[in-house]
């Protein structure tokens, strides 16, 4: 919470929660009734295309191919006693009231190495000892984080997780919208959090350029601009902020004439004027929409409003 009080200086008020996680920032579901988990996985599969999880199982073989000798799997104890190679078993996920949302089979254990290796990239100099002793192009490391990416969108890219699991966040989002007299607010969460909120708020497909990652680079934003215009009217743009995978090996500080990588998102159903700006009314009808979304998820209800 900031308060201007001049040109050069701001106090800032931190809210501290020792002891446990903001609930505000997990991706908590309030349901795991019949009726929702056979929506979310009708929408897990129409997400991946023809052919459901068994696309998605298909579309990770080249990059487990990579990430195996990385790591060593065939050497690995799980290995040795099971024999399963990554991608042999099964994609499930399982749905549990209380939890978020979780993989059931070794896409997990293999999303679990794609972060551990990709903040190596970020943080070891050495590119070779990086990647345990191999020779990878940047190519390869996108692949290796493509595994995190597809992780994220097969618990989240459904409508109707999204929706349920980002409930206490929209709220908190459109609590700070509607704040009078507020500058400006900073909510921190994870990776998943952001991931659930553009799905939630229906952000169309996008590409983003200098990142290993396809949706959550590490460091990334979510930064909703809002606007007043002369005349009358509030609006807003939303837009992906991230640094640089090579500033970030590099450390080297943002600045005007070297800014961070930008994308502006668009936003499914809602129609921008010529200068790219959408209505805040709009904006504010969608996070009303996606919370009852979210509250009606029990009973198995498709979100309509995207």
């Amino acid at each position: 919470i900031v308060r201007q009080h001049g040109p050069w200086s701001t106090d800032v008020k931190v809210e501290y929660k020792p002891g446990r996680q903001d609930r505000v920032f997990l991706p908590i579901l309030s349901t795991d009734s019949e009726e929702f988990r056979r929506e979310a996985a009708r929408e897990r599969d129409a997400f991946f295309g023809p052919g459901g999880l068994r696309a998605l199982e298909d579309s990770l073989r080249a990059a487990y191919s990579v990430l195996e000798p990385v790591i060593g799997y065939e050497e690995s104890p799980y290995f040795l006693k099971h024999g399963l190679n990554l991608g042999a078993d099964t994609i499930a996920v399982k749905d549990v009231k209380g939890d978020e949302p979780r993989a059931t089979s070794l896409l997990a254990v293999a999303n679990t190495a794609s972060d551990a290796l990709i903040l190596q990239f970020y943080e070891e100099e050495d590119l070779h000892k990086a990647a345990m002793g191999h020779e990878l192009s940047i190519a390869d490391w996108k692949r290796i984080a493509g595994i995190k990416d597809k992780y994220e969108d097969l618990l989240f890219a459904a409508p109707i997780v999204s929706a349920n699991t980002s409930v206490q966040l929209l709220r908190e989002l459109r609590s700070e919208i509607c704040r009078r007299g507020r500058v400006f607010s900073f909510l921190c969460g994870h990776d998943s959090t952001i991931e659930t909120l553009m799905t939630a708020l229906g952000v169309e497909p996008f590409e983003l350029q200098d990142a290993l990652e396809g949706k959550t680079p590490i460091g990334v934003k979510v930064v909703l601009e809002l606007y007043s215009k002369a005349g009358g009217g509030q609006y807003f743009k939303l837009r992906l902020v991230y640094p640089q995978y090579q500033r970030l090996r590099e450390l080297r500080p943002f600045s005007l004439e070297d800014p961070p990588a930008s994308c502006t998102l668009s936003l499914k159903g809602m129609e921008a004027d010529d200068c790219g700006y959408y209505r805040l009314q709009d904006l504010l009808r969608r996070i009303d929409d996606a919370r009852a979304a979210g509250k009606d998820a029990a009973r198995g209800i498709a979100p309509t409003y995207i």
